[in-house]
């Protein structure tokens, strides 16, 4: 009897150990040979480590980035890390234009594709700048190694184009940031923690915004915030213009409303303002300062009469602050002025408006491209 305890006593002391530890060595073994091929085939380096603690790991440039492919462990469980760093930052060689839908942003991260051969999880830094890969177990598939490397490649590339697109590209990446698994979504749910992260870089870059009074040269309304909701719980706060939502192209400065009939122009910039006339749109948009230098009392009671029934909160709760600049050489009626000043904070007659201070009066009048 106290023979076979012995014996019982060896084998769970000496021998199952010793199997384990030999079950471990061959696994990393075979996992240093696969590691070893993926690093030859793309000219990385392999730095070696005591097999019981895993330190082996591949290293080096691939395509331009640092790649780094490692086991961790975290909770007990054994990982396959493969991460993508960019050594520093630079504007996109291109860009993306207009309102990008699912599929360009999907395009743009993964064009080779939606990774649906991957059971792990991606994620992203602040920034892009690096981007990782993290599976259970250990990866020892070559042609495995490499669809993720390329992929983490291509998230490289793709994220500053759509995080340059700044509000533009919020509704698709809000459609993946919000996607779980299932039919109809197969393989978009993958990019949703990229998603989410590119949301968090627009929003953070887009705050500067805030206090700017910024203009849309697009819409002609100011940028405000847009709250985009992730969960019932989280949500990301960016600026962009408050119809379209676009963030990327703005005027800073002062905005005048001007009523001008001298002339047919319709957007005249100089330096900091901005000068659009009324008289050749007929609608609304944001402004801070009105000036009438040229017209008659008709057109200025139908300006008033349609400033007076706006309903944008934004722009009726200004009025009333703004002034009202009008020239001397513009002969209105005592009822048109009244009407103004019901309107409008200050009304006050002019010998200089922004017209001559700024010498467009001089200057043929050119419709501003681009803001």
């Amino acid at each position: 009897m106290e023979c076979i305890f012995f014996i019982v006593w060896i084998i769970m002391i000496i021998i199952i150990p010793l199997l384990v530890s030999c079950l471990i060595y061959l696994f990393e073994e075979n996992r240093k040979r696969a590691w070893t091929a993926f690093a030859t085939a793309n000219n990385l380096s392999v730095e070696s480590g005591d097999f019981f603690t895993g330190g082996l790991h591949v290293s080096g440039d691939y395509r331009g980035y640092r790649l780094k492919l490692e086991k961790c462990k975290e909770n007990k469980t054994t990982f396959t890390r493969v991460t993508l760093t960019r050594r520093q930052s630079r504007r996109p060689d291109k860009e993306l234009r207009g309102n990008l839908t699912t599929q360009d942003v999907i395009n743009t991260l993964a064009p080779s594709g939606l990774p649906l051969v991957i059971s792990g999880k991606l994620k992203a830094t602040a920034s892009g700048r690096e981007i990782s890969y993290r599976e259970a177990g250990i990866i020892r598939d070559l042609s495995a190694l490499q669809y993720i490397s390329n992929l983490l490649s291509d998230m490289v590339d793709g994220y500053p184009l759509i995080w340059a697109a700044g509000g533009e590209a919020v509704p698709a990446l809000q459609t993946i940031a919000t996607s779980y698994n299932g039919p109809q979504k197969v393989g978009v749910w993958k990019l949703r923690e990229i998603a989410i992260r590119l949301l968090e870089d627009i929003a953070r870059t887009t705050m500067a915004h805030q206090a700017e009074g910024l203009l849309c040269p697009i819409c002609l309304v100011r940028f405000s915030p847009h709250q985009v909701r992730l969960s019932w719980l989280r949500s990301v706060t960016y600026y962009g213009c408050r119809q379209c939502g676009q963030s990327r192209k703005f005027f800073k400065g002062t905005v005048v409303a001007a009523l001008d009939s001298r002339t047919g122009w319709a957007i005249t910039k100089h330096e900091d303002t901005l000068r659009i006339n009324w008289l050749a749109r007929r609608t609304l948009f944001d402004f801070n300062v009105v000036e009438i230098i040229q017209a008659n009392d008709e057109q200025v009671e139908r300006f008033a009469v349609q400033v007076g029934n706006d309903t944008d909160p934004y722009r009726k709760s200004r009025y009333k602050r703004m002034p009202c600049f009008i020239s001397y050489e513009c002969r209105l009626s005592e009822n048109s002025l009244r009407v103004l000043a019901s309107v409008f904070g200050r009304v006050e007659r002019v010998h200089e408006t922004t017209d001559e201070r700024c010498g467009f009066a001089k200057e043929s009048q050119r419709p501003v491209a681009a803001c």
